[in-house]
């Protein structure tokens, strides 16, 4: 489940994605452990249209906020590849 709030511009992605190695604690975009997930692809394909512009942050269920949205999209365009 995830969150658009449109007067700010925050995206909250819950567990989506994390920002976080949940097995090192080393920060870092992740998709969510296939076990926890019976369609990895079809979730994280669909988040490739969430807004990259502006300055807000995106927030994680795990890791730390990421401030720079383009990286999210660079992400998710990878995991479509």
């Amino acid at each position: 489940m995830s969150y658009w709030q449109d007067s700010d511009r925050t995206l909250i992605c819950g567990d989506v994605f994390s920002n976080l190695n949940m097995l090192t604690g080393v920060p870092g975009l992740h998709e969510p452990p296939e076990m926890f997930s019976s369609d990895r692809r079809a979730i994280t394909s669909r988040c490739g249209g969430w807004p990259s512009d502006g300055a807000a942050p995106v927030c994680f269920g795990h890791g730390p906020p990421l401030r720079d949205r383009s990286k999210l999209r660079q992400f998710t365009a990878s995991l479509a590849a």
